[in-house]
């Protein structure tokens, strides 16, 4: 069985919604224009001090800021060549500290070799619900289904009426110690 293609994609972590033609649905994409750009010049101060990190550590990983569509959404750090003690030493020394002084602003999200600082502002639920309001105007009894399988996915799921999470994910692996 086949899936018919979706008419709507969240992508960058809410920040952007696709419309069936991959194009930004433009109410959505105004209301994430204005947060991403106040969050610009923290992006680009944390990514500036990643580099000065790395570079006076020599460690072993990325920085860059991710986004779409000119936009600015979120910072993202990836270790190279097998090297996660190098992430996972940016985390605890700069990252963590970095954040504990922005707690309003940002917050972090590790999943692997993907370690993110990302704006409060920016997170999937809130894509979600303008998602789900605007097409339950059309269809009141429209059914939704949330995929996902980090952590941070679980607040969109949880606005959806059915979740999936892949057997081997962070959120199997918290259902399975919360039930051990």
């Amino acid at each position: 069985m086949q899936l018919p293609p979706a008419p709507f994609a969240i992508i960058d972590h809410g920040g952007i919604i696709l419309d069936a033609s991959g194009q930004p649905l433009q109410a959505w994409y105004e209301r994430s224009a204005e947060h991403a750009l106040a969050a610009r010049p923290w992006l680009e101060e944390l990514h500036g001090e990643a580099l000065a990190f790395l570079g006076g550590n020599g460690l072993n990983v990325t920085s860059r800021i991710i986004g779409d569509f000119d936009l600015p959404f979120y910072w993202l750090s990836k270790y190279r060549d097998s090297q996660e003690q190098h992430l996972d030493l940016m985390e605890r020394e700069l990252i963590v500290p970095w954040v504990e002084r922005r707690p309003h602003q940002a917050w972090i999200h590790r999943n692997g070799n993907n370690l993110a600082v990302l704006p409060r502002t920016l997170q999937k639920r809130h894509a979600v619900n303008f998602l789900l309001e605007m097409l339950r105007q059309d269809d009141p009894t429209l059914v939704s289904w949330g995929m996902g399988d980090s952590l941070s996915d679980i607040p969109f799921i949880m606005e959806c009426d059915y979740m999936i999470a892949p057997k081997r994910s962070q959120i199997a692996t918290l259902v399975a110690e919360r039930n051990a």
